[in-house]
């Protein structure tokens, strides 16, 4: 990363999020997940952002009459996978070495992803504030329906913009 992208994140107003969703083998699972780091640099500017846009993002659905599960903001760095292994998430876990098959392991496509014939790739770990979000559980039929609702996916644009922009509008 270059010299200005370890500034910080309030002169630079920079952030990023991860969208993504979750299946479960349980149909009973629902809801909104904001994970963040805390041990990424601004721990405290991450939570601040997984909050608001986990807000933002309930908001904006019950305000249009769109029901939904609690929501929770998880401090967390890795996923267990259901052979039991633990391994960081791509998007907020450190820099490191990521073996092609952990990527195949993990369901990723390499080819699609333009590694090529490379044997490893190397993440990269972020300076600015950010988040993953998993919306819903496509495993849930309502939650499965809300992602097939065009209203749904803006207001779920809505949320985690006006999310953001709270963050970045409060420092």
């Amino acid at each position: 990363m270059s010299k200005s992208g370890s500034q910080s994140p309030t002169k630079r107003r920079r952030t990023f999020s991860s969208q993504s969703t979750r299946t479960r083998s349980t149909i009973r699972a629902r809801g909104i997940e904001v994970y963040y780091n805390a041990d990424r640099p601004f721990a405290d500017r991450n939570r601040e952002l997984a909050e608001s846009i986990r807000a933002g993002l309930v908001a904006a659905l019950e305000d249009h009459g769109y029901g939904v599960q609690p929501s929770t903001i998880r401090e967390d760095t890795s996923i267990t996978d259901a052979a039991g292994r633990n391994t960081p998430y791509f998007v907020l876990g450190p820099e490191r070495p990521m073996p092609r098959a952990e990527m195949n392991d993990r369901g990723g496509d390499w080819d699609a992803l333009g590694y090529g014939k490379q044997s490893v790739i190397q993440t990269r770990e972020t300076d600015i504030l950010g988040v993953l979000i998993e919306l819903f559980y496509i495993s849930n039929e309502e939650d499965a329906a809300l992602l097939k609702d065009d209203s749904a996916r803006y207001y779920l644009a809505q949320g985690i913009a006006l999310g953001i922009q709270r963050v970045l509008n409060s420092h």
